[in-house]
């Protein structure tokens, strides 16, 4: 089994959202004292938490396995099929090579909630100048030729 997310996926995924929302909360104690304006600090600092939390919440840590990819979000963990991904896809960036583009798994068939799974590339895949998503089905085409793994104890897995 092979990690394809970064390690710091539980830094984006909760320490930025609770960061922001610190800052809303001290910027909500210093406007009582009218030091600063309140205008900014209610409106500026919610609207940027909510927006990061809105980016960063549905990321997963993912590994690719036998005929498989496992995701978690920290409190659960799913074996996805990759019979049951319809596409791989990279949000494109502007910046260097390297940057850190989304990649998203898609699934149909499935309640728009569940359709997708959204992580950040490692290192390692990030580096490949093929493109993250062409790195990525090249492992599922790698890792398609083993024996199919299924769900190893405390793994759940996805049901059509």
């Amino acid at each position: 089994m092979k990690k394809l997310s970064s390690p710091f996926t539980i830094v984006f995924k909760y320490g930025f959202p609770a960061f922001v929302l610190g800052l809303n909360g001290v910027g909500l104690v210093e406007s009582f004292s009218g030091a600063t304006r309140t205008i900014y600090l209610c409106t500026l600092f919610p609207l940027l938490a909510l927006g990061l939390s809105l980016v960063c919440i549905p990321l997963k840590s993912v590994w690719i396995g036998n005929n498989v990819f496992i995701a978690s979000n920290g409190l659960w963990k799913k074996e996805v099929p990759f019979s049951f991904i319809s596409d791989v896809r990279t949000t494109k960036t502007y910046g260097k090579p390297g940057a850190y583009p989304f990649v998203s798994l898609q699934m149909n068939n499935r309640p728009l909630i569940d359709r997708y799974i959204v992580f950040f590339p490692s290192v390692e895949i990030r580096r490949d100048p093929k493109g993250n998503d062409e790195h990525i089905k090249e492992l599922m085409k790698e890792y398609s030729q083993g024996v199919p793994a299924y769900p190893p104890q405390g793994v759940g897995s996805y049901d059509p």
